[in-house]
């Protein structure tokens, strides 16, 4: 989907591509929902250049890269989608995108759960991220560039900055959890009492 296109791809299986089961871009919205899109050579769904899609209740698994990568300006909503065993993160946000990311389960990917690059941003908002070979969530944008709400991970990797500044899981605050220094990045592992992870 490209310059300024809006269908709506819905209920297909797309699978077996050496590129993206499904790019948006060029700022074209529309809706992907409802799909199996597996197996693919390249990002199961990519959103890039300013797209603003909704992407909801999708299965996206064994990728070959990330399940979802939101690249170059892109937006968008990433809501509902089982996204499992991706080569690559299961979910990426980089390169100034800002996509709202909310209620995904994302578990048994080769890379991290949720990837926030320093140079992405969005919203991070009642995620299940779990059994990932990388952290649950990995943060690296600033606050002001991402806000992280309610998720749930056994694994969180953080700037300093943000983990100071951010709720990364409800109901407990920051001061929960205890924290160890990882290549410039906070690394925050639950404290005695887990209860505020997502019961999976």
């Amino acid at each position: 989907m490209s310059r300024n296109a809006a269908p709506a791809v819905v209920a297909n299986v797309l699978h077996g591509n050496r590129q993206c089961g499904v790019l948006v871009d060029h700022c074209a919205r529309g809706s992907v929902a409802r799909n199996q899109i597996h197996s693919n050579g390249a990002p199961g769904v990519r959103i890039a250049s300013q797209a603003d899609p909704s992407v909801t209740d999708n299965t996206i698994y064994n990728g070959h890269h990330c399940g979802v990568l939101v690249s170059d300006g892109g937006r968008g909503t990433i809501q509902g989608n089982a996204v499992m065993r991706n080569r690559r993160a299961g979910i990426k946000v980089k390169s100034e995108a800002a996509p709202r990311v909310r209620g995904n389960r994302v578990h048994h990917g080769f890379g991290a759960g949720v990837h926030v690059a320093a140079s992405g941003g969005g919203l991070l908002e009642s995620n299940a991220c779990f059994s990932n070979e990388g952290a649950d969530l990995r943060i690296e944008a600033p606050p002001g560039q991402c806000a992280a709400r309610a998720n749930g991970g056994r694994a969180v990797e953080a700037s300093d900055a943000f983990a100071r500044l951010n709720t990364l899981c409800a109901p407990l605050a920051l001061s929960s959890w205890r924290s160890g220094s990882l290549g410039g990045l906070v690394t925050l592992h639950p404290a005695s009492d887990p209860s505020c992870l997502v019961d999976y």
